[in-house]
C-alpha cells in the first residue's frame, strides 16, 4: 500500500524540523514501516505487530515495553500518525 508510506514521508517532512532531527538511513526506513503499520492497524487493512497495536490501543506501557530503541526515540511520531495521518482511499 504505496499511499500509506507517501503518507508517512509527506508527515516526517512536516513533523521533525532543526529541534526534533529526523531519523536518517535505515532508522529512517525502519520508522517509515512502523509508522505506516500503525496506520494500517488503525485503520483495519492489516494486523500489526505488538508495538503497533500497543501504539493504536494507546497504551503507553505496553508500547514502551514492546519497542526498540528507534521505535523508543520516535515514539512521539507514531502517535502522531496514528491521530493526523490519514490516507485518502
Amino acid at each position: 500500500m504505496k499511499a500509506y508510506y507517501d503518507a508517512v514521508k509527506k508527515a516526517m517532512d512536516s513533523f521533525f524540523n532543526e529541534y526534533r532531527p529526523a531519523p536518517t538511513g535505515e532508522d529512517s526506513e525502519h520508522v517509515q514501516t512502523i509508522a505506516a503499520s500503525v496506520m494500517k492497524t488503525r485503520d483495519g487493512v492489516m494486523f500489526g505487530g505488538s508495538f503497533a497495536h500497543a501504539v493504536v490501543e494507546n497504551n503507553l506501557e505496553a508500547a514502551v515495553g514492546r519497542a526498540d530503541t528507534i521505535c523508543l526515540r520516535n515514539l512521539a511520531f507514531f502517535v502522531y500518525c496514528k491521530n493526523h495521518v490519514h490516507v485518502n482511499k
